[in-house]
């Protein structure tokens, strides 16, 4: 067996859960940088096709052994492990000191809408409107958006599809769209009492929160066969107008993760005591950890191309 490429997998997978448990920082960012994102898409495009199913039900196991099966593996045990360590931490965050951690969001998501525009090489009027609708549109829509929405099972199935949609598109976080419909909290607040459950020997705290975990899993593999091969037609036909979309959407809804607040009403500072000097602190980590670490992706992927040429 080959422990080091299975270990490294496994590192891949936490570096990418650690970036999807994050509004703001993309997991497939993250996977693009550690150079497996193509690896990745074409795995999961192998195990969502109908040979895949034929094969389940057939028993053909010899078809199924053929599949890529240990970058997956390794890599969603990987963001598993990562999930479960940061979902305390990041909960007691969200709890104890919003603004700060809305704050730094704010920063992340900022950032993200510099690194995706560059995917852009040339903007027309077309796709400046195309950005403008998007953006009006997600700002009234986060507007709209309650600050509690339902916890239907149903529900949480749609979110689980429509996070994952997000997660796998690089510079667009899973973890923000959550945040937008309402959602991110009580999904973080599920691991956590899964966690707790399990460790405290509380079996109904450990059940319950097992039944939304599998729910939005459920969602999530919804998501991967409907999105994946929409998303490969999308960006090969409407490259441009897809990416300014989602540019618009980000924009639009940075109105979600203001931190400054009254409420649910978004306010400027009041006053330049520390706790906003903290705040925009905060920000601009968020903003400048983005940044960096797209240049980093550009170095790699720079790298990769002059590797390929065989320069």
């Amino acid at each position: 067996m080959n422990w080091k490429k299975y270990l490294k997998y496994l590192c891949c997978g936490a570096i990418i859960g650690g970036a999807d448990i994050i509004p703001g920082v993309s997991g497939g960012t993250m996977a693009f940088i550690l150079g497996i994102y193509n690896e990745m898409l074409e795995a999961l495009k192998s195990w969502l096709s109908w040979s895949t199913v034929k094969a389940l039900f057939t028993a053909d196991w010899k078809t199924l052994k053929s599949k890529p099966f240990a970058l997956p593996f390794w890599v969603v045990l990987g963001i598993a492990a990562a999930i479960v360590l940061l979902s305390s931490p990041i909960k007691y965050a969200l709890d104890n000191h919003p603004q700060y951690l809305w704050a730094f969001f704010f920063g992340l998501v900022a950032a993200s809408v510099f690194s995706v525009r560059k995917k852009i090489d040339k903007w027309d009027w077309k796709l400046i409107l195309v950005l403008l609708g998007g953006g009006i549109g997600a700002y009234y829509l986060t507007g709209m958006v309650p600050t509690e929405t339902p916890e239907h099972k149903l529900f949480i199935v749609f979110c689980g599809a429509l996070a994952i949609s997000a997660m796998i598109l690089p510079g667009i976080s899973g973890s923000f769209v959550l945040l937008l419909i309402g959602k991110y909290d009580y999904i973080l607040g599920a691991v956590n009492g899964l966690k707790s459950g399990v460790l405290s020997g509380n079996g109904t705290l450990a059940l319950e929160s097992l039944v939304i975990l599998l729910c939005f899993g459920i969602g999530v593999i919804a998501g991967l066969v409907s999105f994946v091969r929409l998303l490969s037609f999308c960006l090969k036909k409407y490259y441009s107008w897809t990416i300014a979309i989602l540019i618009g959407f980000m924009l639009g809804s940075l109105r979600k993760v203001w931190p400054f607040k009254d409420g649910e009403v978004n306010i400027l500072p009041r006053d330049c005591s520390w706790e906003t000097v903290l705040t925009i602190l905060l920000a601009a980590v968020g903003f400048v950890m983005v940044i960096f670490i797209e240049r980093f992706a550009e170095k790699i992927a720079e790298k990769n191309e002059n590797i390929e040429k065989g320069e």
